[in-house]
């Protein structure tokens, strides 16, 4: 027997016979479908959940997942394997997928295609999200969320470098501690969808970005809290455009997390940035504070997302993921490149 450890967009040719399926399916209402190329159901054997049998190749095939309808719940993560078996063939070929898949938010998922190649068949594996470990509840909220608002799997043309830029100035350390960690939180589910395969780093703004390190992108909340308790108190904030320009890279989305409304945001040079303010919405409201955010930016209240205000919290992150999609840029195009992915229902 062969085996063969495969990642996310990885080919594995086969001879042509039967394929068995193995997919670990993360609630009971899921089910495994095999169509066509063309869309047409295929004949298969199903002797316990989630795993089917083909019981010989015949065209090109599409494999999947669905929830018959309904999202999957956060944190529902997919491994799976195929067995392919030929006449004269003295030992079957395994085929494993290396890492779990996340699909939380979609109703279905592609998993594999199977590409007719004479005697043989190339079996595919799309590029799908790859689970994200140790996510927090409401990280994981997050995901779900941005995943929706995309349109499920395709985040397609979304998909972008992020810098998550926090403010160190004297000012921005009045934060609490409490709020900018949820701030963070969903901010890291946020960037876990739209820079999927793409780079996402967090720097702490005085006079200059200092870049903050981490491991998992999930460790990302408690890294930057720990690098702001240590850094140097100064009261110069470096958000201008020149600022940025000199020390971030220039094609990645840029968060700019703030407590208040920073000054040089309105020059047209250097990278793009979207404000995220992060406090109570009464306080950007109070027009005696003279605390007015610039225009499109995004508040992400604490005690709303706690159920603490009248708005509800799931309806309360629905506008921020929305807010953070349209500050970004990327709801447009992902809208265009909806459905890149070839889920089927």
């Amino acid at each position: 027997m062969t085996v063969y450890m495969l990642n996310r967009g990885a080919r594995q040719r086969v001879r042509r016979g039967r394929l068995t399926f193995n997919v670990a399916l993360p609630v009971p209402t899921a089910q495994v479908w095999v169509r066509t190329s063309g869309g047409e159901p295929v004949e298969v054997r199903e002797p316990v959940p989630g795993r089917v049998i083909v019981p010989h190749v015949e065209d090109s095939l599409e494999v999947g997942v669905t929830n018959r309808g309904a999202e999957f719940p956060a944190g529902s993560v997919i491994h799976f394997s195929v067995r392919a078996e030929a006449d004269g063939q003295p030992e079957p070929d395994d085929i494993q997928l290396g890492e779990g898949i996340d699909v939380s938010g979609a109703e279905s998922a592609l998993l594999l295609r199977a590409v007719l190649d004479g005697e043989h068949a190339v079996l595919e594996l799309p590029e799908l999200p790859s689970a994200q470990a140790d996510l927090s509840e409401l990280a994981a909220a997050a995901r779900v969320e941005t995943r929706r608002a995309l349109g499920g799997l395709a985040a397609g043309g979304a998909a972008r470098s992020l810098v998550i830029a926090v403010d160190a100035s004297a000012s921005g350390r009045r934060i609490e501690p409490a709020r900018l960690r949820d701030a963070l939180r969903v901010l890291t589910g946020f960037a876990s969808v739209v820079s999927e395969n793409r780079e996402v780093s967090a720097v702490l703004l005085d006079h200059r970005p200092a870049a903050v390190g981490f491991g998992e992108l999930a460790e990302l909340p408690e890294a930057v809290r720990t690098a702001l308790a240590a850094a140097p108190l100064r009261s110069a904030f470096a958000a201008g455009a020149p600022e940025l320009a000199r020390h971030l890279p220039g094609d990645a989305a840029i968060l700019l997390v703030t407590d208040a409304p920073p000054c040089g945001l309105g020059a047209a040079d250097g990278p793009a940035r979207h404000v995220v303010g992060v406090a109570a919405r009464r306080a950007w409201e109070c027009d005696a504070a003279g605390a007015r955010l610039p225009a499109g930016s995004t508040v992400i209240d604490a005690d709303e997302l706690a159920g603490r205000g009248a708005a509800q919290p799931a309806a309360v992150l629905a506008d921020i993921i929305a807010s953070l999609l349209e500050g970004i840029g990327a709801g447009r195009a992902a809208a265009s490149s909806a459905g890149s992915q070839g889920v089927r229902p």
